[in-house]
């Protein structure tokens, strides 16, 4: 027997309207294959997350950025 092929999922975040799948992010060990949590609300929350740790996440880049400076003079230079 076939599994029904879903086409819309609910967020589980904002509960909101039934959203297309592509409104959500693909995670392979889900037995859809897609995120419980929507596009939109996962932006939302990793932007809080940042504003919360901005400094020990800028922090954590100068300190990698100094450690590993041939690496990031070539990222820099594909960059531009």
């Amino acid at each position: 027997m076939t599994e029904p092929i879903i086409e819309k999922k609910i967020c589980n975040s904002c509960l909101g309207k039934p959203q297309p799948l592509t409104e959500f992010h693909r995670v392979r060990n889900r037995p859809d294959g897609r995120s419980t949590i929507c596009k939109t609300c996962s932006k939302k929350k990793h932007r809080a997350y940042y504003l919360e740790n901005r400094d020990v996440i800028i922090e954590k880049a100068k300190a990698h950025a100094s450690a590993h400076p041939e690496e990031t003079l070539r990222r820099v230079k594909e960059w531009a």
